[in-house]
């Protein structure tokens, strides 16, 4: 049997259809993964909604710059998934497990997550930033509907992982969100307007 390819494949849903998705089975060892997001820095601010918020972006165009899968779509992607993780500019570094992030399903997921206050913390399997890392540890995690979209926030120690990268500087929005006076410009995602920030859902085989 040959070894699939990354490119763009179709997915069937429960109720018969059939939408278009860029597939990646190469980056991580035996595993494959649906790209769901993808957002260039210089286009946040079209992509601050929650998950838990109904809303797609070119969702016929899989590609880097902007695009989402509306909810129902990620749903169904979910459903043959074992995992998530975030990845930064992944068609200029791949995965080389620098600024990535990664959970499983079980432990967290990120479609029903909410959150008010000071946000809570997740389980991760992975979760790396400018090389500041743990394995299978607790992070502090906030998404609000109609407030603000997932992403880690890095301020005060009060999970396993956190309060240690430029706190004093107060850079501490990784993996979604990217407010400006919070944005750390050493980190993959918000390191350039053309640095993208993508989204997976998949799993090992």
């Amino acid at each position: 049997m040959g070894r699939l390819s990354s490119g763009f494949y179709y997915i069937k849903s429960k109720k018969g259809k059939v939408f278009k998705v860029y597939c990646d089975m190469t980056s991580e060892r035996n595993s494959a993964w649906t790209l769901v997001l993808s957002y260039s820095y210089g286009n946040v601010s079209n992509f601050r909604k929650s998950l838990i918020e109904s809303f797609s972006v070119d969702v016929d165009n899989p590609n880097w710059n902007h695009y989402r899968l509306p909810r129902k779509k990620m749903k169904t992607v979910m459903e043959i998934s074992t995992h998530w993780r975030i990845t930064c500019s992944f068609p200029v570094f791949g995965v080389d497990y620098i600024d990535y992030l990664r959970a499983s399903f079980i432990d967290f997921d990120p479609l029903g997550f909410h959150t008010s206050g000071d946000g809570v913390c997740k389980k991760v399997e992975v979760i790396n930033i400018r090389n500041y890392n743990c394995k299978n540890c607790t992070a502090l995690f906030k998404q609000e509907k109609l407030i603000e979209p997932l992403h880690y926030y890095d301020y005060e120690k009060l999970c396993y992982f956190g309060g240690m990268i430029d706190r004093n500087l107060n850079k501490n929005e990784y993996f979604g969100k990217y407010e400006i006076k919070r944005v750390d410009p050493l980190f993959r995602c918000t390191s350039g307007p053309k640095q993208t920030t993508n989204m997976w859902f998949g799993g090992y085989v």
